[in-house]
């Protein structure tokens, strides 16, 4: 059985998402990492770099909250 690289990353994407929203950022950026280690198998390269910047701009998402900036 081959692995379905494309369903691996929808379901590794969703889990990000529930762990970000719970504020369980370090198991979110592990799914991140994994979602992005799926899409270069895939030769999905644009999507990697794309999913890269997007996690490391992560960490600048809370500190343009109003309460942050209060």
């Amino acid at each position: 059985m081959e692995p379905n690289f494309e369903l691996a990353i929808v379901y590794f994407e969703h889990a990000a998402e529930i762990f970000q929203g719970g504020e369980v950022t370090t198991s979110a950026n592990q799914f991140k990492q994994k979602v992005a280690s799926f899409s270069a198998q895939l030769e999905q390269y644009e999507t990697t770099q794309q999913r890269t910047e997007g996690n490391r701009n992560m960490g600048f998402k809370g500190n343009s909250s109003p309460i942050c900036m209060g």
